[in-house]
Parts: structure tokens; sequence; C-alpha cells
């Protein structure tokens, strides 16, 4: 079982008997009984997922901005996902108007 992140929860009557975990979270109460079968891995679980991933340096051109311009990438909430907080959509809306009203 790969568990990416300190606050995943293991499904009901599931024991792995290995466990792959980004290192720094080698000492989290973990699900595997035993350390021998716990392997890590550095960095974060997207360097797993799409360890290839490059931007594209044409991407300013694309999008018509400046060099000098700062691009914000804002991830929604997982409002799926069994974390979720539902102030976390409030916070996202907040954020937005935050950033709309700086100049541009």
């Amino acid at each position: 079982m790969i568990m990416d992140y300190e606050h995943a929860q293991t499904p009901p009557l599931v024991r792995p008997r290995w466990e792959i975990v980004p290192e720094v979270l080698f000492n989290e109460n973990l699900h595997c009984k035993s350390k021998e079968r716990i392997r890590t891995y550095k960095g974060i679980k997207e360097d797993v997922y799409a360890p290839e991933f490059k931007p594209d340096p044409d991407l300013r051109r694309q999008l018509q901005l400046l060099d000098s311009e700062v691009i914000v990438t804002v991830r929604p909430p997982a409002t799926e996902a069994h974390y979720h907080n539902p102030r976390a959509k409030h916070s996202l809306c907040n954020s937005w108007l935050g950033l709309s009203t700086l100049p541009a």
C-alpha cells in the first residue's frame, strides 16, 4: 500500500504487509507492524506520480504574460476526499477575492 500523506486512512479490515511512504513520514504512525516492511522514497507523492513533468517554457507567451508577472497556481479543495474540510471552499473563495483586488 502506498501511503502518500500523514493523515491517510487504511480501509477497514485492510492490513498491508508492505507500505511505501515518503521518507519524511517514516516515523509516523504507519500501518505495517514491522519497520522492515516499510519502504521510503525521497520527495513528495508527485515525485512518484509525475516524475517526468516539466513545465512548458512557452506557457507565458501562450498566456500573454510578461516575465515580470507572477503566476499563481491554485489547487481547488478536495471536496470528495475523506479529509475534506468544508471551510476550505470558503478559504479558496476569500483567497480569490483578495487576489483579484491586487493591482495588475
